[in-house]
């Protein structure tokens, strides 16, 4: 199964403006196990502390800065989504 961080590794050859190198690195380091059916993946932001990932109901940490969570969410949110049935379904625009 692919991890959130292989994703985002891709990610960063893309075009969605800056690149937050470290902050990726971060973010992959929450990521130490593959993902398994039914498992969840939270990820919220706020203004100050930044994007917190939570994983099976575990927060495994914060990555601080707004350039981090527009990168982020550029993923599936861009205007070069991963996967555009995702993003319309996202958006309930599907």
């Amino acid at each position: 199964m692919t991890y959130p961080a292989d994703i985002i590794t891709v990610d960063r050859k893309m075009d969605h403006g800056v690149q937050p190198v470290a902050q990726i690195d971060q973010f992959s380091g929450f990521f130490t196990e593959p993902l398994k059916e039914g498992m969840q993946v939270q990820i919220d932001y706020a203004p100050g502390p930044g994007t917190t990932v939570s994983v099976g109901g575990k927060t495994k940490g914060t990555v601080a800065g707004a350039d981090f969570m527009r990168a982020l969410f550029a993923i599936w949110l861009g205007d070069k989504p991963v996967d555009g049935s995702l993003k319309d379904g996202l958006l309930g625009t599907s």
